[in-house]
Parts: structure tokens; sequence; C-alpha cells
């Protein structure tokens, strides 16, 4: 026999991890006693819970049917409103089927992850990043990226420049780490840094990476020069003294002033190869 059914509530809202109770009234216009089949469908219908899920009822006579709404707190329940639909669905007349309906808001929340895969890269000038943002709450996140520096020393540009990522998605960018200036300095210096995902009203989400920053000129590559300047000044006394120089008096000199550039200089990239640690 048909029947007729009413929510106590027919616009829900629920947070994500808790509960909402709604009561359904199912009333018998039949002449004769009917067991229905109380059964819920659409997207909610994963975590709702219909309790009893079978009731009989006599003529004229009505039941509540307890209607527990247990969305959880996973990119699986999406936020916003999704429609409740209760089908009471006599036993003996399944055509006869009765539809309730009403309207399931879900609240969004954010659980937001970012992350840099290989945090540590090595440059003179600039080195390259990926950064991921996993979005494992239940809302889209469209978030603009930014980069923090507490020592100065670093500019950051992103390719692209904002990342959206739909719910249980994931997407990342490419970041190209730059250093304001030069390291004069003997050895690598370690500066680290903080990458924001950014949306107004969303909590942000970090993540830390640091960028070995190399000597601009290594010791080794000093000492190398060095040692080139003195072989040439060395080949142009040599030069210089065949042409002007008599005797081997002349000659030997020359060798001996030949032999004491290339010493002074050699010395020179051995002192410039300690200062800088290499």
């Amino acid at each position: 026999m048909p029947a007729t059914g009413q929510l106590s509530i027919s616009d829900v809202v629920v947070a994500p991890g808790d509960e909402e109770l709604v009561t359904l009234r199912v009333s018998n216009i039949g002449t004769v006693e009917e067991s229905y089949s109380i059964v819920s469908t659409g997207l909610v219908q994963g975590w709702t819970v219909i309790d009893p899920p079978s009731i009989t009822v006599r003529a004229g006579d009505e039941q509540k049917v307890a209607i527990a709404l247990r969305p959880p707190k996973s990119w699986t329940a999406p936020a916003g409103p999704s429609p409740l639909t209760i089908r009471v669905v006599p036993h003996d007349a399944e055509g006869e089927v009765t539809l309730v309906e009403g309207t399931v808001t879900v609240l969004a929340y954010d659980d937001r992850r970012l992350s840099l895969p290989h945090r540590v890269e090595q440059g003179r000038r600039r080195a390259e990043f990926d950064v991921v943002l996993e979005n494992l709450g239940n809302a889209r996140a469209s978030c603009r990226l930014a980069i923090t520096d507490p020592s100065k020393r670093l500019t950051g540009r992103f390719e692209p420049p904002s990342l959206g990522v739909d719910p249980g998605d994931s997407g990342s960018v490419r970041l190209i780490v730059s250093a304001r200036r030069r390291n004069w300095s003997r050895t690598a210096r370690a500066v680290p840094f903080e990458v924001h995902a950014i949306q107004e009203g969303h909590h942000e989400a970090i993540a830390g990476g640091t960028l070995l920053h190399d000597p601009f000129v290594s010791g080794r590559a000093l000492g190398r020069a060095a040692a080139v300047v003195a072989v040439a000044a060395a080949l142009v006394g040599l030069w210089v003294g065949v042409d002007y120089a008599s005797g081997a008096t002349g000659i030997l000199v020359l060798l001996a002033f030949a032999a004491l550039v290339s010493i002074g200089f050699g010395a020179l990239g051995a002192f410039l190869a300690l200062r800088t640690g290499s």
C-alpha cells in the first residue's frame, strides 16, 4: 500500500567526522497493514545509516525511523550541498515507491600538505626545486605560492605562480631559487627558506628547503689561473731575453728571473687556494 514520508529536518548541515540525526515519519495511508523497506540513495548513501531499515505500519498509523548522517573526514565526502533521497518501498507493491527528499550540506575542511621532494639543491647562482601540493581535504584548493627567506639572501620564482588542486588530487610547480649576491666565501653556504601555499580564509601549507650556495670562484680555479699567469710571464721573459740579451751570462740571468717569477706566482696560487678552502 502507498505511504507518505516526512523528514524532521529537510536541510541538514553536518561537519565531516561528525553526526547529524534526522527523523523520518512514515505514514501508511492504505487500508491494510504494510511492511516497508527504507533505503537511502545518491552520493550520501555510503555514509547514511537507517535504523531500522525495515518497518511494519498498521493502516492509518505512522512510525518513526532514525536516519544518521555521518560523512567521513575525507576528500571522498565533498564539501557543499548534496541531495538526500530516501525511498520508502512497500514489500507487496514495489511499484508504489515513495520518495522523501531533502538536502545535506557537508562543511569544508582543509588538509593540505606541501612538500619539496628534494629539499636541498646546490648551485653557484641558482637552483631549481619541485614543489608538490597534496589536497586531502574535501574542497578545492586554489593557492598562490610564496617564498620567505629570513636571511634576505634569496629570491624565488614559481612556474606557474599559482596552483589549483581538486580534493584527493595533487599538483606540482617548479621553483627557481636565486641568490641575490655571489658567494665570495671559501666554502659553500647553506641558506634555508620556506615555501607557502596561501588561500584567503584557509590555513597555509608550509614546506622548508635549503639552497647550498657554492662559492663563485673556487680556490682550485684561482690556483690554476695563477699557475697559467706564472708560465706566461716566464715565457715572455725568455722571449724578451733571447731578443735583447747577449751571451751566456744574459741568458742565465733571464732564466733565473723566469724561475723567480714562476715561484712567486705559484706561491700566490697556493695562498689563494688555502684562503678559499679548496
